[in-house]
């Protein structure tokens, strides 16, 4: 009976001083200022649950979807001749989500190997499907893409290849008829998030250039501009 209470001593006394160890080790991690990364398991991306995707651009100039693992990737474009950096005559840039995730905007860019000579912008499901060219271009460079929240326009940034002046223009997202909003310097913009109305400026702030803007535009109907009593100071 001896043998058997010892037995039983040693095994608390061990599991205790493990358990009083993994303590210390946890206690000192949380106090630490160092980060700590724990050990993953390579499988773990195998097991957890997938959500939301991820467009990237290709070492070959081609855009990809993937999902948060990386397990399932799918090939969107697939005539890119390299990365600009090589050289590169047809490649693409700026893939953009729309606002619910189902479609991605991006431009394709084609040059003859010293100045841009063609410009596209295209839209494509999240799957991959579907394919449509909604404009192309000589002059105008998208340089910034950007859904309005009902996915019903885009509107982008763009500089003319020529006169190297920068636009905001909105298009339909099937395709259509381009609206230059403004022109000019320091373009900022963004959307309410439930009507066709979008806040603009544009111009320096005004201590510098006197020439700012600050303004509202309603996008849904005769594209009716109203311009704030408001002075631009600093931004970011």
């Amino acid at each position: 009976m001896r043998g058997v209470s010892m037995i039983r001593f040693y095994c608390v006394f061990f599991a205790a001083r493990r358990f009083v160890t993994i303590l210390s080790l946890l206690i000192l991690v949380g106090c630490s200022s160092i980060p700590v990364r724990l050990p993953e398991s390579p499988f773990l991306r195998n097991l957890e649950r997938k959500s939301g995707k991820i467009v990237f651009l290709g070492l070959d100039g081609n855009l990809y979807i993937t999902d948060q693992g990386g397990l399932n990737t799918i090939q969107l474009t697939a005539d890119a001749e390299g990365l600009p950096s090589d050289g590169s005559t047809q490649f693409y840039q700026f893939p953009t989500w729309s606002s619910d995730g189902s479609k991605l905007a991006f431009a394709k860019i084609r040059t003859n190997g010293v100045n841009v000579d063609g410009i596209s912008l295209l839209t494509a499901n999240g799957d991959g499907g579907e394919l449509v060219e909604v404009f192309s271009s000589s002059e105008d460079l998208p340089v910034y893409l950007f859904w309005s929240p009902d996915d019903k326009f885009i509107t982008y940034l763009s500089i003319n290849i020529n006169s190297q002046v920068f636009s905001i223009n909105l298009i339909p997202a099937e395709g259509g008829e381009i609206q230059k909003l403004v022109e000019g310097s320091t373009l900022y913009w963004d959307w309410h998030p439930q009507k066709d109305v979008i806040a603009l400026h544009r111009g320096g702030d005004s201590f510098v250039s006197g020439d700012d803007k600050i303004a509202l535009m309603d996008v849904g109907g005769a594209f009716t501009e109203n311009v704030l009593d408001l002075t631009a100071t600093l931004f970011k």
